[in-house]
């Protein structure tokens, strides 16, 4: 159960707790087709049935170890063009979080998962709601894993994992509930710079030369040089420049 926070003026001043859902966004996005979704209102779970990565991506998930929240949020002083500040702002604050429980090796693996090493510790889902050419409202999911210590094969990890502490889920909310309220308001008063450059000195392998591979699985060797206002990352490979939307490149280590 989560309590409402204390110290924000918008995220989580209403929280919904549902002991288990299919899915914390699909329950936020019901709320707003109801008329009922109040800006910064989240939607908490113990556990759900169909938790969703990005594309057919599943996000597992055992009962009561790790946070997962939906936060309903105005979006609509954003153009549709600057949706990928609102993607900024979420891992932004999510690193920021988690940094104060692991240090400086959490870094933001491009688009927006959240890595400590080469182990990723949260998961984001933001589904945007549009109107002509401007958003409305953008539901954010995130998926942190804090005290889970068993995980299906893959590079999953958890605070606890990383550690060796049990955390209280209640205060890792409320960090992530003001964090993201503080950033959020950065964003609409028209930070976008400073945002960009925050995100881009945490991305993972930025400015540095690693391998990368195209849908096909051709590998090449490249350097991230920039993530464009779009989200599409650009790559770098000897005089060549590439851009990549969502699932069209992998990181190979």
């Amino acid at each position: 159960m989560y309590k409402s926070l204390a110290k924000t003026s918008i995220v989580g001043k209403k929280v919904i707790f549902m002991p288990s859902c299919h899915s914390t966004n699909d329950i936020c996005a019901e709320f707003l087709a109801a008329g009922q979704g109040d800006n910064g209102l989240v939607i908490a779970t113990d556990y759900q049935t169909d938790g969703r990565g990005q594309g057919t991506n599943l996000w597992i998930s055992d009962k009561g170890e790790n946070l997962i929240i939906s936060i309903l949020l105005d979006t609509s002083f954003l153009a549709v063009s600057e949706q990928f500040y609102l993607n900024m702002v979420v891992c932004i604050s999510i690193l920021e979080v988690l940094k104060n429980y692991l240090g400086e090796n959490v870094k933001i693996k491009w688009p927006n998962d959240i890595y400590y090493n080469d182990k990723k510790i949260c998961g984001v889902l933001i589904q945007n709601n549009l109107k002509g050419t401007s958003m409305e409202y953008s539901i954010v999911g995130i998926g942190i894993n804090v005290n889970q210590t068993v995980f299906a094969p893959g590079n999953a990890a958890s605070l606890r994992m990383i550690t060796g502490k049990w955390y209280e889920l209640q205060n890792v909310f409320e960090q992530t509930g003001e964090k993201l309220e503080k950033y959020y308001l950065l964003l609409k008063d028209g930070n976008n710079k400073s945002l960009k450059r925050h995100y881009m000195k945490n991305l993972m392998w930025y400015q540095e030369a690693h391998n990368f591979a195209f849908k096909t699985d051709k590998v090449f060797k490249g350097i991230i040089t920039d993530v464009e206002e779009s989200g599409r990352l650009i790559i770098k490979s000897g005089d060549v420049i590439h851009r990549f939307g969502y699932q069209e490149i992998r990181f190979v280590r």
